[in-house]
């Protein structure tokens, strides 16, 4: 004789094996576009500790799915920094936009996307007032943006104003310790 009892459990153990399964198969087809998606909204929403950690997701997945030297691991990248910037991380957000800079560069050369990012990445120095980086980064910048947009572009307008106050603030730090007491 069969102990019904005996079965009945073998039969939920084996329902739950199934379920756990089915929920592994699909949390490994989640894409990194989906955690993209989850990651912006969850940034749009004000949550940055969850758009981090969807963020930190849709690098690991898109590494995976296409390597390293892909425009969208180089955007995920981009976004994931832009995160931790919200939160005031300029060291982590450094990382990523570093990384992300000399990637774009491969795969497209110093075009605006990669200006953009320079320009990030100096923002992101002189809140650390490392000024003589910061000029650095801005003014490779201005230059690519000049050539690429034109003077009178918004965007280069916008970095070119950037550098100039930056210049001023190193300047004014600069005769503050010049100056005797």
């Amino acid at each position: 004789m069969i102990n019904v009892g005996i079965t009945k459990r073998i039969e939920v153990f084996f329902l739950c094996s199934m379920f756990v399964s089915i929920l592994q198969t699909s949390a490994q087809e989640i894409s990194a576009k989906d955690y993209f998606s989850k990651a912006q909204e969850a940034y749009n929403t004000g949550n940055c500790p969850k758009a981090i950690r969807f963020g930190t997701e849709a690098v690991k997945k898109c590494e995976q799915e296409y390597g390293k030297e892909n425009p969208y691991y180089v955007l995920y990248l981009v976004a994931l920094a832009r995160y931790y910037n919200s939160i005031g991380d300029y060291q982590e957000t450094i990382r990523l936009d570093t990384e992300a800079l000399h990637l774009r560069e491969k795969l497209s050369g110093k075009d605006k996307f990669y200006a953009n990012i320079l320009g990030v990445l100096a923002s992101c120095y002189a809140l650390l007032e490392n000024y003589p980086e910061s000029i650095r980064l801005f003014t490779e910048a201005v230059q690519i943006q000049e050539r690429i947009l034109g003077v009178n572009h918004p965007d280069y307008l916008k970095t070119f104003d950037n550098l100039k106050y930056i210049q001023k603030v190193y300047a004014d730090k600069q005769s503050e310790i010049s100056m005797p007491k």
